[in-house]
C-alpha cells in the first residue's frame, strides 16, 4: 500500500492508498477517507511559501467537497502522490491548467483570497459587533433625570445616562468573579440591589436592578439610604440582568421578578470610555494584519 508523507511547518500530512480508498491524516487529529472512485479532480496550487494539494471529491451525501493539504517546497511526496493519482485517473489531473481555471472547475476557493476577505471584512465586522454595546454607550452623550416610575411605565427617554430616583430595597446580592491568565489571578466584585418606587408593596414584581462595585458595610449602609443614583441603563443587545441573578433574588428573598428586568449600572463619568481605546487598538492590529496578508497575496498572483 503506497504511503506519502509531507509537512508544512509543524503540521504533518500522511496519505495511504489501498485498493478502494484514499486515507489522509492531516496533523495530529484530522482524518479523512475518500473512496477513490469519488475523486473528481486533483490539483497542486503553488504559492510563494508553500504548495497546496487539492482533492475534489463527492461526499456520501452527493455534494462536492475539497480536501486541502499543504506542503513546504522541496517535498517530493506531494508530486509523487499527484503522479500516483494521475496514473490511476489521468483525466482527473488538472495540473496542466492555470490556477484560476483549475480552482473554478473544482469550485474551490482561493485560500489566500479568502484569507484577505476574512481579514478585510469578516474580522472587523465580528469585532464591531462584539464591541457594539460599549460603543453605543460611549457615544451616548446625553444626561437626563428620571424616576423609576418612568422606567417601569416605558416612558421614552432621550438617553440611557440617567440620574435616577427611587428607593433601594435592602436585599442585595454580592457577586465575585475570579479570572486566571497565565498563572495570575484577578478578582472583580459587584453588588446588586433592587430599586423600587415608593408605592411598591411586597409581592409586586421588581422591574429594576442596580449594579455597583464592591462596597464596605459602611458604604452599603449609606448606599441603601440614598434615593438618587447616577448611572446608565444596560439594555443594548445582550446586556441586562442574567437569569442566574434573577433566580438568586427569587430563591433567597422570595421576590417576584418582572418578565423584563432593567439593569441600571451605577457609575460616574462617561460609560465605557476604555472600550473605544481597545476597539481602536484591535482595528489597528487588524489593519496591520490585512496589510501583510495583502502583500503576500499580491506576491503570489
Amino acid at each position: 500500500m503506497p504511503e506519502f508523507t509531507f509537512s508544512y511547518m509543524t503540521s504533518k500530512n500522511k496519505v495511504t492508498i489501498d485498493e478502494f480508498t484514499f486515507h489522509a491524516k492531516i496533523g495530529p487529529f484530522v482524518k479523512k477517507e475518500i473512496t477513490l472512485t469519488n475523486i473528481q479532480y486533483f490539483y497542486i496550487k503553488d504559492n510563494k511559501d508553500y504548495r497546496e494539494l487539492i482533492i475534489n471529491h463527492v461526499k456520501a451525501n452527493g455534494k462536492s467537497a475539497n480536501l486541502r493539504m499543504i506542503s513546504t517546497y522541496g517535498s517530493p511526496d506531494v508530486d509523487n502522490l499527484a503522479n500516483y493519482l494521475a496514473a490511476l485517473f489521468p483525466m482527473k489531473d488538472l495540473r496542466k491548467l492555470d490556477s484560476k481555471e483549475a480552482l473554478k472547475l473544482m469550485k474551490a476557493v482561493n485560500s489566500q483570497k479568502m484569507a484577505l476577505i476574512i481579514v478585510a471584512i469578516l474580522l472587523p465586522a465580528v469585532m464591531t459587533i462584539f464591541f457594539l454595546p460599549g460603543l453605543i454607550h460611549y457615544f451616548d452623550k446625553g444626561q437626563e433625570r428620571a424616576t423609576i416610575e418612568d422606567l417601569i411605565s416605558g416612558k421614552e427617554l432621550s438617553t440611557r445616562n440617567l440620574t435616577l430616583e427611587g428607593i433601594v430595597l435592602n436585599q442585595g446580592m454580592w457577586e465575585q468573579t475570579t479570572t486566571t491568565n497565565r498563572g495570575s489571578s484577578s478578582t472583580s466584585e459587584k453588588t446588586y440591589f433592587p430599586l423600587i418606587p415608593s408605592t411598591w408593596q411586597e409581592g409586586q414584581p421588581l422591574n429594576v436592578i442596580m449594579e455597583t462595585g464592591a462596597m464596605t458595610q459602611d458604604e452599603t449602609d449609606e448606599f441603601v439610604l440614598k434615593t438618587e443614583f447616577t448611572g446608565t441603563i444596560r439594555n443594548v443587545m445582550w446586556e441586562g440582568v442574567a437569569s442566574s441573578q434573577k433566580e438568586f433574588f427569587q430563591k433567597e428573598y422570595g421576590l417576584t421578578m418582572a418578565n423584563s428586568v432593567i439593569l441600571f449600572e451605577i457609575m460616574d463619568g462617561q460609560p465605557d470610555e476604555y472600550i473605544v481605546w481597545i476597539y481602536g487598538l484591535v482595528l489597528l492590529i487588524e489593519i496591520i494584519i490585512f496589510f501583510f496578508v495583502w502583500l503576500k497575496y499580491r506576491k503570489n498572483l
